[in-house]
């Protein structure tokens, strides 16, 4: 709304000017206000619209934008804006560092974030929290790998059983020896997988004016980084806010009204599952 009442200040100090009508006249003072208002709240705005998407993944997304507009604070300080203009860009910036300047501790978020391929451990703004994310996720691998390790040891052992009996497998096996068992300690497969992922190309955010898809990479790379892959089906699909499920709920309201009281808590279950996942463009 202020944007759009600063767009039309010409036509509005016309109109003022013409009115035989005692209203309050913005000064020169005040329409820069609003003008700088614009400025500072701006790349809120749009982290606010960012966040709130529900077509791509949001939890990397939290870091980002609170080192983004964290910047962006930084860097409107530098212009010539006035003081009142100053004093809400303070109270902001200092909002963000009070409620947002640990979150790169919390576990989740910094997980998403590293399992990322757009971001990895680029955007940390502390290298400690970096270095830490590092290890959580190493010690995560470690387990994951040490417990596949204990299932295919036992399978090795019943398979082993089996080769005695089966000429040309126990043929093969005398060939090759023990060099196929040679694959390292958990410890060491956590930290080669996850170096080679750090190494690894970061893939471009934007794909023309769209986010591009962590998905679609890990689609490609489930085999190259299979235990990294596991935990991104597991760390991939949070949310950065609740606004996805508030529209979940809204939609709900129209299926369910005054006039549709008879359905079933279960058809009401179908129907908005349908509603939300289905393609908007199927009939077209």
């Amino acid at each position: 709304m202020v944007q759009r009442f600063v767009e039309m200040e010409q036509y509005i100090r016309a109109t003022l000017a013409i009115l035989k009508k005692d209203l309050p006249i913005p000064t020169n003072d005040e329409w820069k206000l609003l003008s700088d208002l614009i400025k500072i709240l701006q790349p809120f705005h749009q982290a606010t619209e960012t966040i709130s998407g529900e077509k791509y993944m949001t939890g990397s997304l939290v870091i980002v934008m609170t080192r983004c507009l964290i910047a962006a604070s930084d860097k409107l300080t530098t212009e010539p804006i006035l003081e009142t203009s100053k004093d809400v860009l303070y109270r902001l910036r200092t909002g963000l560092v009070t409620r947002f300047g640990l979150v790169e501790r919390s576990k989740t978020f910094r997980t998403c974030t590293f399992l990322d391929p757009r971001y990895k451990l680029s955007v940390f703004s502390d290298q400690n929290e970096a270095k830490n994310t590092k290890n959580h996720i190493q010690d995560i691998l470690v387990a994951m790998i040490a417990q596949e390790s204990s299932q295919e040891e036992q399978l090795s052992s019943i398979t082993a059983s089996n080769i005695k009996t089966d000429g040309f497998r126990a043929i093969l096996h005398e060939i090759m020896g023990q060099k196929q068992h040679k694959v390292g300690t958990p410890l060491s497969r956590a930290i080669k997988e996850i170096d080679t992922y750090l190494n690894d190309d970061l893939q471009p955010i934007f794909h023309g004016d769209k986010w591009s898809c962590p998905l679609e990479w890990w689609r490609g790379h489930k085999f190259t980084y299979p235990h990294l892959a596991k935990l991104f089906q597991k760390y991939g699909n949070i949310m950065a806010s609740s606004v996805p499920c508030e529209r979940i709920f809204s939609k709900t309201g129209f299926l369910l009204n005054d006039r549709r009281t008879r359905l079933t808590s279960q058809k009401v279950r179908q129907l908005t599952f349908l509603n939300v996942n289905l393609d908007e463009n199927r009939f077209t």
